[in-house]
């Protein structure tokens, strides 16, 4: 089995740019969502020095000071893009696993020790899935570092659309963003949870 990255050696800059990236005005008993990139199960990446890490272990790292370079960061949360150090501790793949099975997150297929990292048993779909189960955490909208929009311009550009004069591209060069991004907002396929 490939072992994790270890710990990269970050300037202050470096520190305060990563904690920048991680919403913490939940408190500190909240989770604490990283809103910068993220892998498809929802769990925050970064580059450093040319190689990538897991943001939780990253917040393991520099938040309680425990080395995870040779660990996985396991969530007590299971909110996978929390970064709240409160809520990680250090495991091995296989003390994840048996967090997962005793949570119910997934179930090994009987008889099968040699189960698909993939596999339908293993990750939770649908109504079992994290983001179903706790639609709250999912950053969104103005939240996602970067965001050039917030809730009263996507409603405006939607209105605007919608009484007809206006294009995608107009509409990007009055509010500074790309027509894919109007189109996205407009089509609903972003800003979702903007009535």
């Amino acid at each position: 089995m490939k072992q994790p990255t270890p710990m990269p050696n970050l300037s202050e800059k470096e520190i305060v740019h990563f904690w920048e990236r991680v919403d913490r005005s939940g408190g500190p008993d909240a989770c604490w969502p990283w809103i910068g990139d993220r892998v498809p199960r929802g769990y925050g990446r970064v580059q450093y020095q040319g190689k990538r890490y897991s943001t939780s272990r990253l917040a393991l790292f520099l938040g309680r000071g425990i080395d995870a370079g040779m660990f996985l960061a396991c969530h007590t949360c299971d909110n996978p893009p929390c970064c709240n150090p409160a809520h990680l501790f250090p495991g091995t793949n296989s003390d994840n696993v048996q967090d997962a099975l005793s949570k119910g997150r997934f179930i090994m297929p009987s008889g099968d020790s040699h189960y698909s990292k993939h596999s339908p048993e293993r990750i939770a779909r649908g109504d079992r899935h994290w983001s179903k189960r706790r639609p709250d955490r999912i950053a969104r909208g103005e939240v996602i570092h970067g965001s050039r929009l917030n809730a009263e311009k996507v409603i405006a550009i939607r209105q605007a659309y919608a009484a007809g004069g206006e294009t995608y591209d107009s509409l990007a060069n009055e509010y500074g963003v790309s027509s894919i991004t109007i189109f996205d907002a407009i089509k609903r396929k972003t800003w979702k949870h903007v009535a």
